[in-house]
């Protein structure tokens, strides 16, 4: 174990030593690229457009989308490690993340018709009725072939019957 525990280490070391030759800070790359995309677009206000500084914005755009894209995955690895690391024992991370998810998933508001509805009473009466008239069986009897223009037949009649029947000696 005191092997495995030293080569850990020394992983340890080499992963933040590459870590920092290969992205460095990653949010004061973040902050220069903001930085530089405004200081373009200071230019841009003051002197004109020009094809040089619209070339330099365009490219300095892309580089903050790069740098942006980046920090993004930083943070979801480390949303991934502190759930792994935290997880679903309790804690009030937990309980945060817990109140976050119900507080997106809530329904606050919907539109019927011309009327918005906001009790909650009245949201979810609207969608009982909804899916109900939906699921209704005389809204289900009319045809109106919409079925039969959407999945293609593959199987003719004359199969279909070849294959209904009753196997032969």
């Amino acid at each position: 174990m005191f092997i495995l525990n030293q080569k850990l280490k020394h992983l340890k070391l080499a992963l933040k030593t590459w870590n920092k030759n290969s992205f460095g800070d990653v949010h004061a790359h973040v902050k220069n690229a903001i930085q530089k995309v405004g200081l373009i677009q200071e230019e841009l206000d003051i002197s004109g457009a020009t094809y040089d500084l619209l070339e330099q914005e365009k490219s300095a755009q892309i580089e903050l989308e790069k740098t942006l894209d980046i920090e993004e995955t930083f943070w979801q690895q480390k949303s991934k490690v502190q759930w792994h690391t935290q997880g679903d024992r309790n804690t009030s991370y937990s309980h945060r993340i817990t109140k976050i998810r119900n507080a997106s998933n809530l329904i606050s508001s919907i539109t019927n018709g011309d009327a918005i509805l906001t009790d909650r009473t009245d949201i979810s009466e609207h969608f009982v009725n909804h899916y109900t008239n939906l699921f209704n069986h005389s809204s289900n009897t009319i045809d109106n072939g919409m079925v039969e223009d959407v999945i293609p037949s593959l199987i003719t009649d004359r199969i279909n019957n070849i294959l209904t029947m009753f196997p032969s000696q």
